[in-house]
């Protein structure tokens, strides 16, 4: 069996209002938190990446063009809109694809082992919507099936990413992993620091 062909979809549009600084522009490890995550995710098994930015756009795209990955702008990121970035995504995607990985920009603790895992349990389960689980409790990122992308395109807000996984329940499968940073957050300065301090 061919290996499946996913699509990376990065979201870092944000405007990191919690944080009071750029998120993706935080210094991690000698690099920023969006090199870290670009570098994990672009050394992956995904087939191709698309960056979806919006605030601190100069600097983002600095960034960016230091790996292989298309940056797409979310005209819309002020609302701060999940939902509108991913599809801003979605429109973007050129090539064929049998899945796409939903990955959070400010997520640097994301392992490559994660990535490769909720890919092969895709593949191996032909389930339309995968989730990492931890301990019982889903993170990120969650991979889904392209036949869901129009569904996708045509959810409306209020209408979240929750209502969708919601509507999907008997199409998810739970990739366990053995990796507690699926459920991490870093939205304030203490998230940051703590997840530092690991």
């Amino acid at each position: 069996m061919d290996y499946a062909r996913v699509t990376a979809i990065i979201l870092a549009a944000g405007l990191s209002s919690r944080m009071g600084n750029p998120k993706m522009l935080l210094e991690w490890k000698g690099k920023t938190v969006l090199d870290t995550v670009l570098q994990t995710v672009t050394q992956s098994k995904v087939s191709n990446t698309i960056l979806v930015y919006g605030a601190f756009s100069t600097e983002i795209l600095k960034i960016a063009g230091k790996y292989p990955v298309e940056a797409v702008f979310n005209p819309g990121y002020t609302n701060g809109s999940m939902l509108l970035s991913l599809q801003t995504g979605l429109i973007a995607i050129k090539e064929s694809t049998d899945g796409i990985m939903i990955i959070l920009g400010d997520q640097p603790v994301l392992k490559a082992s994660t990535i490769e895992k909720v890919i092969s349990d895709f593949q191996r389960t032909r389930m339309k919507v995968v989730i990492p689980s931890y301990a019982m409790r889903r993170g990120h990122p969650w991979l889904i099936d392209q036949s869901l992308v129009k569904e996708i395109l045509n959810l409306e807000e209020p209408g979240t990413l929750r209502d969708f996984l919601g509507n999907h329940r008997s199409d998810i499968f739970y990739s366990e992993v053995d990796d507690p940073n699926i459920l991490a957050d870093m939205d304030t300065p203490e998230d940051y620091q703590n997840l530092r301090g690991q």
